[in-house]
């Protein structure tokens, strides 16, 4: 229920503080064990840092928002890792997880 809080605010009016919102969500979906939660609110987290012109929490936000998107994809069949891994979305944060690892 917070995600959608928090997602709806940043829609209206992304402050520091609706990104802080967005980020405790993301902490408690990881210690929950919930990757998309995770993914989605730090994905939005970093949309909302973007825009505050703050690059270094954007870049922070979508390197978790990529470290949940492989955890999602580490349980998917092969087939259905490879069409989650092509949605534009996701293809973005593959690049984050390419450019780490080269």
């Amino acid at each position: 229920m917070d995600f959608l809080h928090a997602d709806a605010e940043a829609e209206r009016d992304p402050t520091a503080a609706i990104a802080a919102s967005l980020e405790r969500v993301a902490e408690e979906a990881a210690r929950l064990g919930d990757p998309g939660l995770e993914r989605a609110a730090a994905a939005r987290s970093a949309q909302v840092w973007r825009i505050r012109g703050d690059e270094a929490a954007a870049a922070a936000a979508t390197e978790r928002a990529a470290r949940a998107m492989a955890a999602i994809e580490a349980g998917l069949s092969k087939d259905m890792a490879e069409a989650f891994a092509a949605h534009p979305r996701n293809a973005t944060l593959r690049q984050v997880l390419e450019a780490r690892e080269a």
